[in-house]
């Protein structure tokens, strides 16, 4: 009876430190970086919604992130690939994030949607819901993209973490925040969405 009550307790500690923990590294990415302006502080909130994810039920935790990493795989690769066509190839915010374009955003929503599909048995929801949801956390996490790429052009850094250690915990893939700021984005727009559509 105390083992599962104990690996209970050794798991939500652990989630809990994990947050923490990305949510301090990320922290400490922002504040290396000055002057800080307006865009530092929305960085910060952005982490704090990290730091908030641990406290998260698990599946609500494992629904956020399995959709904004979807999201985010699926635009890279579908604006690599598949923006056959100008309108696609349109950038959304040019100044803030180059690369980012239309075609990219699309496969991005179109992936986050098919997988809140498949979440709303783990959500025990409604899949029309559960889409909903989907689709407006993938929103959020494309804003929050944003907002971490203008952080970064106001510091005149191409990744969060350049100059800095956290640029080599994610080899290929910059730092901190841009790996976690966009689900920090998503956890933070969390309990309005569920307010809203359940």
């Amino acid at each position: 009876m105390w083992l599962p009550a104990l690996a209970g307790i050794v798991y939500f500690g652990l989630t809990k430190a994990a947050s923490l923990a990305v949510y301090l590294l990320g922290f400490m990415e922002v504040a290396k970086r000055e002057p800080t302006n307006n865009w530092s502080h929305v960085a910060i909130i952005q982490m704090t919604g990290v730091a908030l994810l641990g406290w998260l039920p698990l599946e609500e935790a494992g629904f956020l992130a399995v959709i904004v990493f979807t999201n985010d795989t699926a635009a890279y690769f579908g604006g690599q690939l598949g923006n056959f066509c100008a309108p696609m190839r349109r950038r959304i915010f040019p100044k803030a994030s180059p690369k980012k374009t239309w075609g990219g955003a699309l496969y991005g929503l179109v992936a986050a949607g098919l997988a809140s599909w498949y979440g709303a048995q783990l959500l025990g929801i409604s899949p029309w819901t559960s889409l909903g949801m989907g689709l407006a956390i993938a929103g959020f996490a494309i804003f929050g993209d944003f907002t971490g790429s203008k952080f970064k052009r106001s510091q005149g850094v191409k990744d969060s973490g350049e100059g800095l250690f956290t640029s080599g915990l994610f080899p290929g893939h910059g730092g901190v925040l841009d790996r976690f700021g966009a689900l920090g984005m998503a956890t933070l727009a969390w309990p309005l969405l569920k307010a809203a559509l359940v």
